[in-house]
């Protein structure tokens, strides 16, 4: 790979670092009281258990973060958080345009049965254990000036801000304190005034909601570290083990859509979703060109809010059953499942939603596995999964049963083959009669716009030639009628 390539990717990953802290920022004036945190005495006691520290909450402070969080949920009868929460320390105040910022340095992910239990007092902080407590890789690098290329995010968090540091902290009271000496040293070498960016002084922590977490970044900036890492070991990895990315990055691969590429129309589709409005023209050419390509299956949409991403995925869902209900018959059974992420929880929450709403699926409790931090994933696990199984290892085969979806399922087959056949046919009729039409070729389209405008043309080219033949027949006829005139005065005859 070359240098120049190399540099690219730096320079994305910069971008982001810089972005990031902004993504990062919380709003000071939306913080409710209830949601800070400011460490006792006691938090800092060493916990075999936890792995770390024990931070108690008051009693009030719980029942206001309650009322703020808890939801009641109709489909499973109990309490639940209204979204996942995280607990963030310590806390840079940042003060721009007016307005005050926070912006976290570490984070943990809080479980999903924080303010639930009956007994809840508080949450571990388990700084002993690898990959619990996340860094803001962002903020340190474009704050503190950190060579985050050389942090090993594997470590926990003691370890990690020991080298970062430079300094030994053998337990969280010491990384806390430890860290906000260094920080505050390094704040200072830069010249700041600590008037317009500080730690918070009386807010050691904060708990918030994902929707503020700028989980991404962290995440991009990862797999900015890992490609780049890659790189200095092998040059040519990116050719090698990335060919998506090297296209990309080279721009040495087919520029000339899929679409173009292959005879999508020969391509029955047997499942889609919507009932009451069709599918847009691109939308279902996606499909189309997905089930062309299974071995180079689609792998990312893109677009506005309102575009049709959702109403694309719930038709990928359903074409995918429908061959799954197919192989099935024919005893070729096989892996086809999907999976559906995004870089917004949302996106995925709004497919989920459709695929719960709808009256063909949402009794399919089955059908999609909902993911997210270890703490939902279990919860996934335990509620829908294992019930699931339950159900089925309590369910009989029903050889009738079977029987009679099959036959429904391949009559259902045989009416779209044969509507599709007759589509074709119809097609084929139109590409022979459009070759009668001088001013078409076989690849225009005809609708209504088009033939409007290319008729208009083929009307304005033939206006300019019957007038061009109009002037040099005038033309020829003048020319004519003056030689003539010319002769006679001449004397001469003129045949």
């Amino acid at each position: 790979m070359g240098l120049n390539q190399k540099n690219l990717l730096k320079a994305w990953q910069h971008y982001i670092e810089i972005t990031g802290c902004e993504k990062s920022k919380i709003p000071v004036k939306n913080i409710d009281h209830c949601q800070i945190i400011n460490f006792k005495e006691a938090d800092f006691n060493e916990n075999i258990s936890s792995k770390g520290v024990f931070i108690e909450l008051y009693p009030d402070q719980i029942a206001h973060l309650t009322e703020k969080y808890v939801v009641f949920d109709q489909e499973t009868d109990e309490n639940k958080l209204s979204e996942e929460l995280l607990f963030a320390f310590p806390l840079l105040n940042i003060h721009h345009k007016n307005e005050s910022f926070y912006l976290p340095i570490f984070t943990i992910d809080l479980p999903s049965n924080f303010l639930l239990e009956n007994d809840f007092t508080g949450f571990d902080l388990s700084s002993n254990v690898s990959n619990m407590v996340k860094v803001n890789l962002a903020v340190l690098l474009n704050y503190f000036d950190v060579e985050i290329d050389d942090l090993d995010e594997s470590r926990n968090i003691l370890e990690l801000m020991s080298l970062v540091c430079d300094r030994p902290f053998a337990d969280f009271k010491t990384l806390y304190f430890g860290f906000l000496e260094w920080a505050n040293e390094r704040l200072a070498s830069k010249n700041n005034n600590f008037k317009s960016i500080y730690f918070a002084p009386h807010t050691h922590g904060l708990i918030y909601g994902t929707k503020n977490d700028d989980a991404g970044t962290t995440r991009d900036l990862q797999d900015f570290k890992h490609i780049l890492g890659e790189i200095e070991s092998d040059p040519q990895i990116i050719a090698k083990k990335y060919p998506l990315l090297n296209e990309y990055l080279t721009k040495n691969g087919d520029s000339t859509s899929i679409v173009e590429q292959d005879h999508i129309t020969l391509n029955t589709t047997y499942g889609l979703f919507e009932t009451k409005y069709s599918l847009g023209r691109g939308q279902y050419q996606a499909i189309q060109v997905a089930n062309i390509h299974p071995a180079n299956p689609l792998i990312a949409v893109q677009g506005a809010p309102g575009t049709g991403k959702t109403t694309l995925f719930k038709s990928l869902i359903a074409q995918q059953v429908s061959a799954r209900a197919l192989a099935i018959i024919e005893g070729a059974d096989r892996n086809m499942n999907m999976l559906v992420c995004s870089t917004a929880v949302k996106a995925v929450d709004n497919v989920i939603a459709d695929l719960k709403s709808d009256p063909f699926t949402q009794n399919l409790d089955w059908l999609w596995f909902h993911g997210g931090s270890n703490a939902k994933i279990g919860i996934e696990i335990e509620e829908r999964l294992k019930r699931h199984i339950n159900r089925l290892s309590l369910t009989d085969y029903d050889d009738a049963e079977y029987s009679r979806l099959k036959q429904a399922i391949l009559q259902t087959q045989n009416r779209i083959d044969q509507l599709s056949l007759n589509y074709l046919s119809a097609i084929d009729e139109l590409s022979k009669r459009k070759a009668d039409i001088s001013f078409l070729t076989i690849d225009h389209t005809l609708d209504d716009f088009f033939l409007k405008n290319t008729l208009q043309q083929h009307f304005q080219e033939s206006s300019k030639q019957l007038d061009l033949q109009y002037q040099s027949n005038v033309y020829s006829h003048v020319v004519l009628n003056l030689g003539l005139e010319l002769a006679q005065q001449n004397g001469k005859k003129v045949d």
